[in-house]
């Protein structure tokens, strides 16, 4: 009796390069010799090795398909299809290893894996590294079967990531003596195994025939293959049928070739039973330089002569195989078979299958690896570390759902307000809300940039404190200097803002707490405590729902009522964020981070006004040349579009500043912006177009819905949100892409200004978009003006 295999109750995940499909190669073939073995066995479909082309449609839809199907399983097999992105670029990558292989590895527990299993690895990548991460395999089998150094659109540190895949394998396995060869100079223990065939192909000896009419070849119909020498073979008058599924389409071929679909892998050896001969027809390019084919050893159980390209690692099986030294020469070979072709050969070909069938072949696997266990502990790699940036777009993850949820409240409570108070109540409050936010930006300065840029210097908690304490008494003296002036001045600065005095001091009120609670969830920041962060906005927003919920409630829906649940919103949110940076925070005052600090917080008070310039001007404007009612029907439609985009604008700046920060980074994030600008405009335009007319209809005839506004204000909000994605790019360049940000937007912000108080007394609420529409249309061309590619073809 012989003892039990390696693999006998144990989970092996396998990290394919290919789909489960009716190709069946080497990765199907070993997963069904596990599993055969004793093994539970979780196939993981390809998860990427190049970028995406048009060519790649029908792949992606199929693998949605797959995705929304059941779940493929049997009693130790379960076929997992990914959801993750090629490694190709450094946002797919950072998106892989935050949302999306995190996202397979609960699929793969969810279907039953446990804690370290065997893996087999087929693909030297970024995606596969994070992956086995997650996993924290017991063993890892790197399965070299690809030369993937001459694919021609390689990850571009390939490199790289293969070496941190070597370093973590125990064993290596190789199906060609140009790939053993390659390599053993990264690894000491590389072992050349074939996955061979199923018993199920082996057929009994052929004699010979007078003529070989039909040929065929079995597998994936790609850009691999030598179409010329299928070309000739139908020139010479006989027949090729091509059986396989298209992964690239076919060039024009002569009339004596078929290309059919594929045939489930157990009915391939009846279906072959039909043909003469078999080719294996492949280019002689650098990629296929260490290729076995899959399929040779299924070819050989057949019996049947062969006739192959002159591939090098085909070269050792001659007089098993008729080798072809040039396209040409496989119509020369068929014509010869007749007097080459003996009973003989035929039967050696069988032998050679039989010594490496599939199942003998993984019981070779397993005795290497039952020889490595006694070393697999020691040279067990530990866990990759996660890299700072996918730390910190993790934590950034938290702020993205906290402020999704927080703007989407912020929203519902504009809403109601709109709904319950009318246009003219409504109008009169957002001229509270516009005076608010230029108050604002002279409470806050950049304090609330300062304090998420230096939050985290230091490393102690000791000296952290000293930082947030000394940068927050900054702030909060002067806050209070500024709020002593403008309630002293009260008196003659609210009739200039078109304010009565009690809504004036509310005003106040609603910029304090505003720059307070930025500031000190810059602190949270800082520290990166990212959910807290994005917890103390949530805490805001459903402060002030509930507030004016209640007051709607008691009767009392009013201006003073929206703009106080927007003041309790902020002091809850604030005092929740000040509890979570308390313990940190010591009664001290450093002078030497005062030094540091204020130079950065005032040059941060310039992203903060032009913001202001874009919210402010509008309301204003229409409330003083219009009316009250106009204001509120405007800040209706702002709210539904500009106030939507300029929110996915934060969100989007928090993700693109780490992922663009380096040379790389940028140059991935301007290509990917070129490629799906056109297309993410139009869905934004038509979503933002959306939200406006069912928010119209949905406030009643007080808010008339008209086809030009919604225009107007959608095409702002959609340039707005393109503006938002090129100013963070540039902010996270260096110093002068930081320039160019400001800049732009500044020059958005006083176009939105002037533009303002020219279009708006003669046209209303239709000049008041165009104004908006025209800032970002000049500050967007400031932009794209001050492009690299642009700049440096200006030079040239």
């Amino acid at each position: 009796m012989s003892p039990p295999s390696i693999f006998s109750g144990r989970q092996v995940v396998m990290l394919a390069s290919i789909d489960w499909n009716y190709a069946w190669q080497r990765h199907q073939a070993f997963a069904a010799a596990l599993e055969a073995e004793g093994a539970e066995v979780f196939f993981v479909e390809n998860t990427g090795f190049r970028g995406f082309s048009f060519s790649d449609l029908s792949r992606v839809f199929d693998r949605f398909r797959r995705l929304l199907a059941r779940a493929h399983r049997r009693a130790n097999r379960r076929i997992v299809s990914p959801l993750v992105l090629p490694p190709t670029r450094r946002v797919f990558r950072l998106l892989n290893a935050v949302y999306f292989v995190p996202l397979l590895l609960s699929k793969l527990r969810k279907r039953g894996l446990r804690s370290d299993p065997i893996v087999f690895a087929y693909l030297p990548t970024e995606t596969t590294l994070q992956i086995l991460a997650g996993l924290k395999p017991a063993t890892l089998v790197y399965d070299c079967v690809d030369n993937f150094h001459g694919h021609p659109t390689p990850p571009p540190d390939l490199v790289e990531t293969e070496k941190r895949l070597l370093a973590q394998a125990q064993l290596v396995l190789t199906t060609s003596s140009f790939l053993e060869d390659q390599k053993k100079k990264s690894h000491p223990v590389v072992r050349r195994i074939h996955h061979g065939v199923p018993e199920s192909f082996l057929r009994a000896p052929l004699a010979p025939l007078a003529r070989y009419q039909r040929f065929c070849y079995f597998g994936t119909i790609w850009n691999a293959l030598d179409y010329r020498a299928i070309a000739a073979l139908a020139s010479d008058g006989r027949t090729v049928d091509l059986i396989g599924p298209t992964k690239e389409s076919a060039p024009p071929l002569p009339d004596g070739v078929r290309i059919l679909k594929p045939v489930k892998h157990d009915q391939l050896p009846k279906r072959l039973e039909r043909y003469d001969a078999l080719v294996l027809p492949y280019a002689d390019n650098e990629y296929n330089k260490g290729v076995v084919p899959a399929k040779l050893y299924e070819c050989l159980a057949t019996g049947k002569p062969v006739l192959c390209s002159a591939l090098p690692s085909l070269l050792e099986f001659e007089g098993l195989i008729e080798i072809a030294r040039a396209p040409a020469d496989f119509a020369a070979l068929a014509e010869r078979l007749p007097s080459t072709e003996t009973e003989s050969k035929s039967r050696n070909r069988i032998a050679a299958a039989e010594e490496h069938t599939t199942g003998n072949q993984i019981r070779k696997v397993g005795r290497e690896l039952e020889g490595l266990s006694a070393i697999a502990k020691s040279n067990q790699a530990s866990p990759l570390a996660p890299k700072t940036e996918e730390i910190f777009l993790r934590g950034i993850s938290w702020i993205a759902l906290w402020f999704i949820i927080a703007r989407a409240v912020s929203i519902l409570t504009q809403f109601i307000g709109a709904r319950f108070l009318g246009p003219e109540a409504f109008g009169r409050a957002h001229l509270v809300i516009a005076v608010a936010a230029i108050l604002q930006t002279a409470i806050a300065l950049g304090f609330p940039l300062a304090l998420t840029r230096f939050g985290s210097t230091g490393g102690s908690p000791a000296e952290r404190g000293r930082t947030i304490a000394t940068t927050l008494i900054c702030f909060l003296l002067w806050a209070g200097l500024l709020l002593s002036l403008t309630t002293a001045l009260s008196d003659s600065l609210a009739p200039l803002s078109h304010l009565p005095r009690p809504m004036w001091m509310l005003a106040l009120a609603l910029a304090f707490l505003t720059a307070l609670h930025h500031t000190i969830g810059g602190a949270l920041q800082g520290m990166r405590r990212f959910a807290e962060r994005g917890l103390a906005e949530a805490l805001y927003s459903l402060g002030a729902l509930t507030s004016f919920t209640a007051a709607v409630l008691l009767g009392d829906a009013s201006t003073i009522a929206l703009i106080g649940s927007l003041i309790a919103g902020l002091a809850l949110g604030s005092l929740y964020a000040l509890a979570k940076i308390s313990d940190v925070l010591k009664p001290v005052f450093d002078r030497r981070v005062m030094r540091e600090v204020l130079p950065f917080a005032v040059l941060g008070t310039v992203n903060i006004f032009s913001v202001a310039l874009i919210q402010a001007p509008g309301r204003i404007a229409v409330f003083h040349f219009a009316s009250p009612a106009a204001s509120g029907i405007f800040s209706m439609y702002f709210m539904a579009t500009l106030q939507i985009a300029l929110a996915l604008g934060n969100m989007l700046q928090a993700v693109l500043v780490p992922i663009a920060s380096d040379a790389a980074g940028q140059r991935d994030a301007w290509e990917l912006l070129g490629l799906i600008k056109i297309p993410a405009a139009l869905f934004a335009l038509a979503g933002f177009s959306l939200t406006t007319l069912t928010a119209t209809t949905l406030m009643g005839g007080r808010y008339p819905v008209d086809p030009l506004w919604i225009a107007l204000f959608s095409s702002s909000a959609t340039l707005a949100l393109i503006h938002g994605v090129m100013t963070s790019v540039y902010a996270a360049r260096d110093l002068s892409g930081l320039l160019v940000s400001v800049s732009g937007s500044l020059i958005t912000g006083a176009c939105n200004a002037a533009a303002n108080f020219i279009l708006t007394p003669r046209w209303g609420i239709a000049g008041a978009g165009a104004a908006m529409l025209l800032s970002y249309a000049i500050g967007l061309a400031w932009l794209t003006f001050e492009l690299p590619s642009l700049k440096e073809r200006r030079a040239r």
